[in-house]
């Protein structure tokens, strides 16, 4: 999840586009490999962009953040189906999609993007736009570990930091991304009386 359209400046919502992201790719499939050699409940998926998924994938990733996210939006800036769509649909748009390993369907996934973040032409991140789990599926570290994927793969690019946005009125999400991931509030969230925070995780640190 991004912040509501017409709250970022428009250039905050460009797509970075690194000469290196099929390298990158490369590296999410080899990252993703690593777990398929675990005994392991799940099977992971990449997808380089939404068009490579089937239909049914696609849908199931809309109707699974409608579940999960729509009351909450609604106590916010407002659910708008048609936007989210296009969200999740747009070309920069890339997943990670956790599949059960005996029944094949899927039970979660991460969608995320490289960004150029504000104006600093030197500051390139990942941004994790959505990240839902099944009900059936939760408190079994599926969070945790594409959250985990997320963050290696832009390590493997070069990104500065992962960063993502949280709903105030989503007190577990900001929960799990703060005390099990890490995460910190950034410099550039808003204050006051704004509906959400911008989280960070700096991959590279300056020295101290």
């Amino acid at each position: 999840m991004r912040a509501a359209s017409g709250v970022l400046r428009a250039q905050k919502q460009r797509e970075y586009e690194l000469s290196t992201v099929r390298g990158g790719e490369d590296g999410a499939h080899d990252v993703v490999s690593a777990l398929a050699s675990l005994p392991w409940d799940y099977a992971f998926e990449t997808y380089a962009s939404c068009r490579e998924m089937d239909e049914a994938t696609r849908d199931w990733c809309f109707e699974l953040t409608k579940t999960n996210m729509r009351a909450l939006y609604e106590q916010t800036w407002g659910w708008n189906a048609i936007e989210k769509r296009r969200e999740l649909n747009d070309a920069g748009a890339r997943f990670i999609v956790a599949r059960s390993a005996s029944t094949k369907q899927p039970a979660a996934f991460v969608h995320f993007r490289f960004e150029q973040e504000d104006e600093h032409l030197d500051a390139p991140v990942g941004y994790i736009y959505e990240l839902q789990c099944e009900a059936a599926h939760q408190k079994r570290s599926l969070g945790e570990i594409l959250v985990t994927l997320v963050e290696k793969l832009s390590k493997i690019l070069g990104m500065d930091a992962v960063i993502l946005t949280v709903l105030k009125v989503n007190v577990s999400a900001y929960g799990f991304y703060t005390n099990k991931m890490k995460y910190e509030i950034d410099d550039n969230s808003p204050g006051g009386d704004c509906e959400y925070l911008i989280l960070a995780k700096r991959l590279n640190p300056p020295p101290s």
